[in-house]
């Protein structure tokens, strides 16, 4: 999957485009536009339960920062969310859990 950000502006809309590739090969392009939340920066992270990404997701959350995480693993998963994160079991190809992670995020860091 590749995400590509559009124009940011704090107080306006975001724009995310989406590229996937299906079982086949083929790739599809799917544009979202979405308001940002100005209530603190916000960090999304595949692989958050990963030894990299979990480390990530500690020290934003230490500095303020809202942490948002995508892993594939459910017991990795609970673990982030044990230390304040927001995370959603799920695979990087998910076009739709791209788009929950990614939404309105400040900062994106894939590290599956």
């Amino acid at each position: 999957m590749e995400v590509r950000l559009g124009d940011f502006d704090r107080d306006g809309e975001h724009v995310v485009s989406v590229r996937a590739l299906d079982a086949l090969g083929n790739a599809t392009t799917r544009t979202t536009t979405f308001t940002v939340d100005t209530t603190g920066p916000t960090l999304a992270i595949t692989g958050a339960g990963g030894f990299i990404g979990f480390r990530l997701a500690e020290r934003a959350l230490e500095r303020g920062w809202q942490v948002r995480g995508l892993e594939l693993l459910s017991q990795a998963a609970a673990r982030v969310e044990r230390i304040g994160a927001w995370v959603q079991t799920g695979d990087t190809g998910d076009e739709a859990a791209g788009r929950r992670l990614c939404g309105g995020a400040d900062a994106i860091v894939h590290t599956a």
